[in-house]
């Protein structure tokens, strides 16, 4: 049996809105063009909204479009300015409330013009539903547009909840768009893919190496309720090609991946938060100049991190707690690198880092505490040269500073490679605790080297080729 109930809607204008909406209470019509009311409950509900003009609006905290049941579909066509799908605070909501695997919610909505909003949209599902719940896309095309709060909910089941978004033109902002699950298994994602093109994306907000540790603002929030609080594997894709764009992402739980990552633009700000286990940040390229990105990753991670062309006066902060992997790439000048991979809780972590830099005028400043292995290999010029003149003041260091450190003062196991090619450069190494290693190759002409061991059973090798290159190393 067929149990398939359809609204569709096309409004024009508030007289058509008038007819079509008989029988709605008068207060559904408001200061807006045109409003539309829907409320279904029951199986295999469809609703379809066209609407044209301004100031159409669908769905209010007073006056909600809601769908209660299984095998819900909304599509939703704006065309024109100042378009509203929900408010800022209510209200587009699909409630799959039934114990049953058939439990699926699917919203599409479509906005061109400008001044657009999609408000609060809520996706709701609960029960065993292994076969998908909620699925939601977006696509805004003009200016000034905006996704106020997306939120997507499955208890207590598997996972498998997709949002797309889509944003073309400028002055475009993704407020929130938060992603919850129940479950610790190993099945399908959470899923956010975001796309953007134009300027001034994020109107602005984060700031100072992208904000982190809480983050907000511009936002894709991806948690679960288990205690670890594990969801099922969380991923999130983006692509921009704008200048001036600003977000955030924080993950919660295991399996977490964010990326691929491709941003092409001038004076981009993005921050970073996972925690949890198995969390990888991958396939992160970047491309412009003024861009500020923030990293902080806990539990086991990993990272992978690409500036290139010639992309100047970036600043890059990583800061890593627990087991830890990480490879830095960056091509231009003037660029700020810090790195920060720390145990977790006092023990001892197990951190790789390894950081190629190729252009003039760079700084870099790596802290790493466990059993670690650092390897930076360093192409250009003047690179580090805020740092002091005779070797460092004598070794109290500090430009170009990599420090190792281990949890006691002996068996830390640091190896360090470093390789410089070019002139004029600052480096400056510090070890501490035993059983440590670094292996110094340099080649070109006033390069600065400084080497501090603390503890037992160091060593240390420096291999030298060019003129005037000062080198002090103390064990």
């Amino acid at each position: 049996m067929n149990h398939r109930q359809n609204a569709r809607l096309s409004l024009v204008d508030a007289a058509a809105a008038a007819l079509v909406m008989a029988g709605v209470p008068a207060n559904a019509q408001s200061r807006f063009g045109n409003d539309v009311v829907i409320e279904q409950d029951g199986t295999d509900n469809t609703a379809t909204i066209d609407q044209t003009g301004s100031n159409n609006l669908g769905g209010t905290e007073s006056n909600p479009i809601l769908q209660s049941g299984y095998w819900n579909e909304i599509r939703i066509d704006q065309a024109g300015s100042a378009n509203r799908v929900g408010t800022d605070t209510r209200r587009v909501v699909q409630r799959g409330l039934e114990t049953t695997p058939l439990v699926h919610n699917s919203m599409t909505l479509t906005q061109t013009g400008t001044r657009n909003l999609v408000g609060a949209v809520t996706q709701i599902a609960r029960g065993a539903v292994p076969q998908g719940t909620n699925t939601l896309l977006i696509t805004q095309t003009g200016r000034d547009n905006t996704v106020a709060g997306i939120v997507q909910d499955q208890q207590p089941s598997e996972v498998a909840q997709r949002a797309e978004i889509t944003m073309d033109g400028a002055g475009n902002i993704v407020r929130l768009v938060h992603q919850e699950a129940g479950s610790d298994f190993g099945g399908d994602p959470n899923r956010v893919v975001l796309t953007l093109a134009g300027n001034d994306n994020g109107r602005v907000n984060l700031s100072g190496v992208a904000l982190v540790p809480g983050l907000r603002n511009s936002a894709i929030v991806q948690t679960g309720r288990a205690l670890d609080p594990a969801s099922n594997g969380n991923e999130v894709e983006l692509f921009v090609l704008a200048d001036d764009f600003r977000f955030g992402s924080r993950q919660g739980g295991r399996m977490n991946r964010i990326g691929p990552i491709t941003v092409s633009g001038a004076g981009n700000a993005l921050g970073i938060r996972q925690e949890g286990l198995e969390n990888d940040m991958t396939a992160a390229a970047l491309e412009g100049i003024q861009n500020v990105i923030g990293v902080d990753q806990y539990g086991t991670n990993g990272l992978a991190l690409n500036i290139f062309g010639d992309s100047d006066f970036n600043i890059v902060s990583v800061d890593q707690m627990g087991t830890n992997d990480a490879a830095l790439t960056i091509e231009g000048d003037t660029n700020e690198i810090t790195a920060r991979q720390d145990c977790n809780f006092g023990e001892a972590g197990d951190s790789i880092l390894t950081m190629g830099l190729a252009g003039d005028n760079n700084y870099f400043d790596v802290v790493q505490e466990g059993e670690n292995n650092l390897i930076v290999s360093l192409t250009g010029s003047d690179n580090n040269s805020r740092g002091q003149s005779g070797a460092f003041a004598t070794l109290g260091l500090r430009a170009g500073q990599l420090v190792q450190s281990g949890t006691t003062s002996s068996g830390s196991d640091n190896t360090a490679t470093i390789t410089v090619v070019a002139d004029s450069n600052a480096v400056a190494t510090r070890q501490i605790g035993g059983l440590n290693s670094v292996l110094v190759l340099i080649q070109g002409d006033d390069n600065e080297l400084g080497i501090l061991q603390g503890g037992s059973a160091n060593a240390a090798a420096v291999h030298q080729v060019g003129h005037s290159n000062p080198a002090l190393v103390r064990q």
